[in-house]
């Protein structure tokens, strides 16, 4: 038995630009959101270092017990890295066999929810095991999301379509950093 592979010609005449874009936009928004939701969290920390103290509704320093400069700094980096930099590695095979667009979905379900969810953690060890599957839903979606702009553009096209998922990236990444210095 053979797999027909198909050519070049064949692969761009199946190409619909405006679809593949628009699939390029949906997937750079949804990894910019990650990015946002970052600046929410540290908005949350930073609230009240002004000498706002006292609000437990916008601060997570006055409403979580133990919550401080050192565990904010291990929830956003060791407890979200953790899983999320060695499952990269791995959930890239495992992940070739599903259907990209629903395991991107189901990722940022889950990623929704659990943030959700730790926005009523009142607990320092609730908060790091949220933290561990946001980290580890985070890093369930980069892999499909890589191999999904391959899927949608021919091999003429692929090198600005990840120029342009980089560049929208780095945008998104900026505006992050210009609004929480707003917001903080």
């Amino acid at each position: 038995m053979s797999i027909e592979k198909k050519t070049d010609v064949e692969e761009e005449e199946e190409f619909n630009l405006a679809y593949s874009v628009f699939c390029l936009i949906t997937v750079s928004l949804i990894q910019i959101s990650f990015l946002w939701a970052k600046t929410a969290f540290s908005a949350m920390y930073g609230y009240g270092v002004n000498g706002n103290y006292g609000d437990p509704y916008y601060s997570i320093q006055d409403d979580v017990p133990g919550f401080n400069g050192a565990t904010y700094g291990s929830l956003v980096g060791f407890w979200y890295s953790i899983l999320y930099c060695p499952s990269l590695l791995f959930l890239s095979p495992i992940t070739e066999g599903w259907n990209r667009k629903f395991l991107i979905g189901l990722t940022c379900m889950t990623w929704g929810f659990l943030s959700f969810l730790n926005a009523y953690a009142h607990s320092m060890s609730t908060m790091y095991v949220l933290r561990l599957g946001i980290g580890l839903a985070q890093s369930m979606s980069c892999p499909p999301t890589y191999t999904l702009i391959t899927d949608f553009f021919p091999p003429k096209y692929r090198v600005k379509a990840f120029f342009a998922f980089s560049i929208m990236q780095q945008i998104g990444d900026t505006m992050q950093y210009l609004t929480s210095n707003l917001i903080t």
